[in-house]
């Protein structure tokens, strides 16, 4: 069963706004149509270093998504079907598309 991603297409970005005492992180798509996907508004209140990795990894995730999937088609070109590192990396990618 071949999965396909429904989400925003292109490359997505973050961006950390610190003005005063308001502080956010916002993950957005870099595209013809910007589309915001994640905002994180804190007033008050410092952006720690764990919410800032966290939105860091959300804003890569597109890539890490294709990189995943291409890492499985060159393996299964190379009769790498039945590892356990496959059947992981098929799993993940299921888990990620499969609740759109």
């Amino acid at each position: 069963m071949e999965l396909e991603f429904k989400g925003t297409k292109g490359e997505w970005k973050m961006s950390e706004i610190n003005i005063s005492d308001y502080k956010s992180i916002c993950v957005f798509s870099d595209g013809e149509k910007q589309k915001v996907l994640l905002h994180i508004h804190l007033p008050n209140y410092e952006i720690t270093e764990e919410e800032l990795s966290n939105a860091k990894l959300i804003a890569c995730a597109p890539d890490l998504l294709e990189a995943l999937q291409e890492m499985i088609i060159q393996n299964e070109l190379r009769g790498y079907v039945d590892s356990s590192d496959m059947i992981k990396a098929k799993q993940a990618i299921e888990k990620a598309l499969k609740q759109q």
